[in-house]
């Protein structure tokens, strides 16, 4: 061969290597670009699911919890007595949206999306720290990330009550509390700062739930070696500071504060004592699991093991597959979402636990990895403080606490995240925060799908309600059931033609209905909710309408359901000078079925006044006192 042939081959294999080498850059490329496509498809079903529930803030309406919670927070300045301010904190908010339920319910959702994106953010920035030497697409993938992750924050309203009230306040607030624990190791001042606000606005929300969290952060403090004098005095300080501002702004004084928080609780332990309720909600015959979904628990476990593991591997067949699995779940996650594929998932109150049963997978999978960053003393505590807050938030709850925990169970989520963190740092990449995105995708597409086919005491699930109808003085738009609206309009029907104008003060008997009384903007007596069903419900009718003036008793309607079970006999009323059967005339009757029992008719009653304001004034007047 001659020296110019063996040039021309040399030529032509060097640029035969060359082509290779392209290929085989161009193929490590779309193996590098195959977690940013994961990625992009989790955000993008992210956002998906929040525009769904978004839709669905105008649909459906429970006339029993939600129409307590829209007539506090409507008029909270009605009710002297409260353990609960919630209605107080978010009045503004009423008042600044015009009292648009449809528009209420949208900003509850993305407070709780916006601090939970703040709290998944902070966990995940040891990823990326600092932040000043990342790289851009790390910074990118990492809040990218933080909103997937942030998004099973909208998995506490597994029972659709996206109205604003007392759990969501003490929820969001239980999100500041972890905020701050999270950023303890970075800067001690702003994180118990942000202890001591959250702690103020637990307080305000549910007491016990506040008295539980401070436990918790002690217990925080003390695994992770940071307790301080200085900064639980801060914390202390602050939420003093949030309750004073709170009191002053609500009673124009802390002495009355504290009379209105007394007075609250006198009157709550009324209708069920603490010992009867609150304190054996965590009963062990509570704790109970069906076997569908104990199986479930460890097929997920086992899932976001081998998920996580995949995820932290470097090799292209490994980053190909957890992309492409990833991105499927995100698919499947928008066709169940839009309806095109049916989920026949049973509907359990313990679904959220399947959160806790990803975040053990996770861990497990740090096990597996062998890595070395993980567990370190902080990240135990802020393992235990997640583990717990659930249990913090329910405290006071006179329901099952087991159960109820799991509206909480976002922060059984954020144990797996905070492995994932440990990992992504020990590795080197922010691929394993995939894992923890599609659990939150895939699980609170599930938990909130389940909720919106079956809402909390209502008939129909709410894709089936589109019957517009006009709901309180606002005249907020909602679409409600075929039963639900013509329910409303009948009653809107009934109280014009009887001459009933909005803001008068009406007494609801049935026990069962301060949503009826919202929708046609009635004024409650004495409490915003006259329940029915428990031992001490006419105690405690007959000590809220001690608060009203005889004015407001003598002048009020009554709504009535004698024949319901849970309804109020109106014989207590002589003790205000109120007799049903000679004072009140009926002036029509709708019936209708009972909205959380459907097999259980109603017929509802409306009642007039037929004496003359100041002489049913005078006769309450001469009976109250005896």
């Amino acid at each position: 061969m001659s020296s110019r042939e063996i040039v021309r081959s040399r030529s032509l294999w060097s640029g035969r290597v060359q082509v290779i080498d392209a290929l085989r850059r161009k193929g490590g490329s779309a193996a590098d670009l195959a977690p940013g496509v994961a990625l992009l498809a989790l955000v993008l079903a992210s956002l998906c699911l929040l525009r769904w529930l978004l839709l669905l803030c105008s649909a459906g309406l429970d006339l029993t919890d939600e129409g307590f919670y829209l007539h506090w927070l409507s008029e909270p300045a009605n009710y002297p007595s409260s353990v609960s301010q919630f209605g107080f904190v978010y009045h503004p908010l009423y008042k600044l949206l015009g009292g648009d339920i449809a528009l209420l319910r949208s900003a509850n959702l993305l407070i709780s999306l916006v601090l939970g994106w703040g709290l998944c953010f902070a966990i995940m920035q040891q990823v990326c720290h600092p932040w000043s030497s990342a790289s851009w697409r790390t910074c990118v993938a990492v809040i990218g990330c933080a909103f997937v992750v942030a998004t099973a924050s909208l998995s506490f309203f597994a029972l659709w009550q996206p109205t604003p009230n007392y759990n969501s306040l003490v929820f969001q607030a239980l999100m500041i509390v972890a905020t701050g624990l999270v950023l303890m190791r970075r800067s001690s001042l702003l994180a118990w700062l942000l202890i001591g606000i959250g702690g103020g606005a637990a307080f305000l929300g549910k007491p016990t739930s506040a008295v539980a969290a401070a436990v918790v952060v002690l217990l925080y403090a003390a695994i992770a070696g940071r307790l301080e004098i200085r900064g639980l005095v801060v914390a202390a300080f602050t939420a003093m500071m949030v309750l004073a501002g709170a009191a002053l702004l609500i009673d124009g004084s802390v002495f009355d504060f504290i009379e209105r928080n007394r007075a609250g609780l006198e009157l709550g332990n009324l209708v069920l004592p603490l010992q009867a309720g609150a304190l054996n909600s965590f009963r062990w015959d509570f704790l109970h699991f069906s076997d569908e979904l104990s199986a479930r628990f460890d097929y997920v476990a086992l899932a976001y093991l081998t998920l996580t593991t995949v995820c932290c591997a470097v090799t292209r067949p490994a980053r190909v597959s957890a992309a492409l699995i990833i991105s499927l779940g995100s698919a499947l996650s928008v066709l169940v979402l839009v309806g095109s594929v049916s989920n026949e998932i049973s509907n359990e109150p313990a679904e959220p636990y399947l959160f806790l049963a990803g975040a053990i997978g996770i861990a497990a999978s740090a096990v597996v990895l062998g890595s070395r960053t993980w567990p370190s003393r902080e990240a135990l505590a802020i393992v235990c403080a997640f583990s717990l807050l659930p249990f913090a938030f329910v405290v006071g709850t006179n329901t099952n606490g087991w159960m109820g925990a799991g509206r909480a169970g976002f922060f059984w989520l954020l144990i797996g995240l905070v492995v994932a963190s440990s990992l992504s740092v020990a590795r080197r990449t922010w691929h394993p925060l995939l894992a923890v995105g599609s659990l939150s995708l895939l699980g609170t597409t599930i938990i909130l799908y389940l909720a919106t086919e079956h809402p909390y005491r209502q008939l129909e699930p709410l894709r089936s309600q589109q019957h517009a109808v006009e709901v309180g003085t606002m005249r907020s738009q909602l679409r409600l059931s075929g039963q639900g609206a013509e329910l409303i309009s009948s009653l809107h029907r009934l109280t014009a033609a009887s001459g009933f104008e909005a803001g008068q003060p009406v007494l609801d008997l049935t026990g069962v209905s301060p949503g009826l009384l919202y929708a046609v903007g009635a004024r409650p007596l004495g409490v915003a909710w006259t329940l029915g069903g428990y031992p001490g419900t006419l105690d405690f009718v007959t000590a809220g309408l001690r608060w009203e003036s005889c004015a407001a008793i003598g002048a009020s309607w009554i709504l009535s359901a004698p024949e319901q079970p849970d309804s109020i006999a109106p014989d207590f009323l002589r003790k205000f000078g109120m007799d049903i059967g000679t004072d009140y005339q009926e002036v029509g009757s709708i019936d209708s079925v009972l909205f959380f029992a459907p097999a259980s008719k109603i017929k509802y009653r409306l009642l007039k006044p037929v004496r003359s304001p100041a002489e049913a004034s005078l006769a309450c007047e001469r009976d109250r006192g005896k």
